[in-house]
């Protein structure tokens, strides 16, 4: 089965993912823009970086961290608050995006490969 989400750009195709995830992950619009962000920022520079913990370093930087939360229009008080509850939910574990969760983008799109299993 294929369910089709448009997107008006790049940031608006890890909104649709992240809402499309809303059931599991239960974060809301706020958490879902910052969370976005942080995925969008994530892969770019991912592209360039090769070394994950020098992405997460770069990503948690102090300048990352005031760009993203103007970019929303944010305090930078606000955007750590909201930091403190992707960690509580085990989505960023210290300084680090958690990586299981960030989709690539493959010919401007995301697929996302669900399994059910019963019991």
């Amino acid at each position: 089965m294929i369910i089709k989400l448009k997107a008006n750009d790049e940031l608006g195709m890890y909104r649709n993912y992240i809402h499309f995830l809303h059931p599991i992950l239960k974060v809301t619009p706020q958490e879902q823009d910052v969370l976005a962000n942080l995925m969008l920022r994530y892969n770019k520079l991912k592209k360039d970086v090769k070394k994950i913990e020098y992405v997460n370093k770069l990503l948690f930087s102090t300048d990352n961290r005031k760009a993203i939360s103007e970019s929303m229009d944010m305090s930078v008080i606000r955007y750590d608050g909201i930091l403190s509850k992707l960690r509580s939910m085990g989505l960023v574990k210290d300084r680090t995006l958690v990586s299981k969760i960030v989709p690539n983008i493959k010919k401007g799109s995301i697929e996302v490969c669900v399994k059910i299993d019963e019991g």
